[in-house]
C-alpha cells in the first residue's frame, strides 16, 4: 500500500469475517494488474477478499490496501498540479503576447521578437563535478532578437509585489553572471531545455525585464517604472505593454482648493481655474 508520504509499503493485516466491514470503513482492499498498475477490483466482502487470495498467483494480480490518507495526499496532489499548470499557462500566454506585441517592440526600437522554448519557461543550471545540474535561477519566459542583441526576461505573477520587482531584478544579474560563464566554460553550464543553452551562449545580450501580471496595482507599475521593468499586463483582450503611468492616467485628480477671495482684487482679473488645466489633462 501507500504510505502517507507517497512511498509504497507492504502491511500485514489480520481481519476476521465478522470484523471485515468495520475494517473497510476507512480503508478497502483491492486487485491491481501486476503488469499494467490498474486496478481490477474492489474486494468489499470477505469471500471476495478469501477468493482474490487464494487465485492470487495464477491471475497475475497484486493485492493491495488502501491506506486512510491515500485519497486526501491524491486530492491535494491534484490541485497542486492545477495551479502549476495555471501558472504555466500564464507564463507561455504572457510572453508569446510580448513577441507580438508592436508597441513593445517599438518601446524596444527593434522589428521582430523570437520565443525562446516557445515561450514557456528556461532554467539555468551549473553542472556539478558529479555531473549533475545544479539550478541557479529559472525565468517564466524569454524573448530575443539575435540580430539585434536583445533579450528580454519575462516574469509572470499574477499580482505582482515589491518583492517580485526584487526577485526579477535579481535574475538579470544572475543570468548575466551565467551568460558570461557558459561563454567561457561551455560544458560547465546547461540550460534546460538544453536547446535554449545553444540559442542564448556566445552573444553580448542587452537584456531588458518584464513583469506581467492580471491583478497590476497602480502603484506597483510606477514601482516597475523606476526599477526599469516593463509592464505587461492584461488588457480586456489578452495582455499587452503598458506604461508605466497609464494605470493611473484615467482617473481624476481632485481639484485644487480656492484660495480665499481678496476684497482688493479687481474686478477685470480673470477667474481662478475650478480645475487642472486643459494641457495638463
Amino acid at each position: 500500500m501507500k504510505g502517507p508520504d507517497g512511498t509504497t509499503e507492504t502491511v500485514r493485516a489480520r481481519v476476521r469475517p465478522g470484523e471485515l466491514d468495520a475494517f473497510l470503513k476507512y480503508r478497502f482492499f483491492f486487485l491491481r494488474d501486476a503488469a499494467t498498475g490498474k486496478r481490477v477490483q474492489e474486494l468489499s466482502t470477505f469471500e471476495e477478499l478469501k477468493d482474490a487470495l487464494e487465485t492470487l498467483e495464477s491471475s497475475g494480480n497484486s493485492l493491495w490496501l488502501e491506506h486512510p490518507y491515500d485519497g486526501l495526499s491524491e486530492r491535494v496532489n491534484n490541485i497542486e498540479k492545477g495551479v502549476t499548470n495555471q501558472a504555466n499557462a500564464f507564463e507561455m500566454k504572457s510572453t508569446r503576447a510580448i513577441v507580438k506585441d508592436s508597441e513593445f517592440q517599438a518601446e524596444l526600437k527593434t522589428s521582430k521578437l523570437t520565443p525562446v522554448n516557445d515561450g514557456r519557461s528556461v532554467k539555468f543550471c551549473e553542472v556539478t563535478k558529479r555531473g549533475k545540474l545544479l539550478e541557479l535561477i529559472a525565468v517564466d519566459g524569454l524573448a530575443m532578437n539575435r540580430d539585434d542583441a536583445l533579450l528580454v526576461v519575462n516574469e509572470a505573477k499574477l499580482s505582482p509585489s515589491d518583492k517580485d520587482i526584487g526577485d526579477t531584478k535579481r535574475k538579470k544579474y544572475v543570468l548575466e553572471t551565467w551568460l558570461r560563464d557558459a561563454a567561457e566554460q561551455p560544458d560547465k553550464f546547461e540550460t534546460q531545455p538544453a536547446e535554449a543553452k545553444d540559442e542564448l551562449v556566445g552573444i553580448k545580450w542587452k537584456i531588458h525585464l518584464v513583469l506581467s501580471g492580471d491583478n497590476f496595482a497602480a502603484e506597483m507599475e510606477e514601482e516597475c517604472g523606476a526599477a526599469e521593468i516593463f509592464v505587461v499586463r492584461s488588457n480586456g483582450a489578452g495582455y499587452g505593454f503598458s506604461r508605466p503611468s497609464s494605470a493611473s492616467s484615467t482617473s481624476t485628480e481632485p481639484a485644487p482648493d480656492m484660495p480665499p477671495s481678496s476684497p482688493s482684487a479687481s474686478p477685470s482679473s480673470a477667474p481662478l481655474p475650478l480645475g487642472r488645466p486643459e494641457s495638463a489633462v
